[in-house]
């Protein structure tokens, strides 16, 4: 079974995302921040297959997160999200053309494309 772990501040939209993904025939971990994705991430002896990240959260980037759990599963593989567009994160340094990206908001169903598309389904 492919796992991913939700990395989302909102916890209405976190709530919605794992359910939507269950639902889909995912398991799920979810985390607030990334300091908590880091101990979900030590915490789940399995194998991580997708992180599903916001761009911009309290305690640690997204693509902090992703380096930091990257270096310990190196075949992990991530799907950026954000409420900012892709432009605005290019012009920041966050994000650049290589990287998995949907905008928020979306459509559950355009998720669950970008998330086959991201885990190579």
């Amino acid at each position: 079974m492919t796992t991913i772990l939700i990395v989302e501040d909102g916890q209405a939209l976190r709530a919605i995302l794992a359910r939507t993904l269950e639902r889909e025939g995912y398991a799920v971990l979810v985390a607030g921040d990334g300091v908590d994705a880091i101990g979900q991430a030590n915490a789940h002896s399995g194998r991580i297959d997708l992180l599903l990240t916001d761009m911009v959260l309290p305690t640690l980037s997204g693509p902090g997160l992703y380096d930091r759990l990257k270096a310990e599963r190196s075949d992990l593989r991530v799907l950026y999200t954000s409420g900012y567009g892709r432009d605005d994160l290019a012009a920041r340094g966050l994000i650049d053309e290589n990287m998995k990206f949907i905008a928020k908001p979306f459509a559950l169903a355009d998720l669950v494309i970008a998330l086959r598309e991201a885990i190579g389904e």
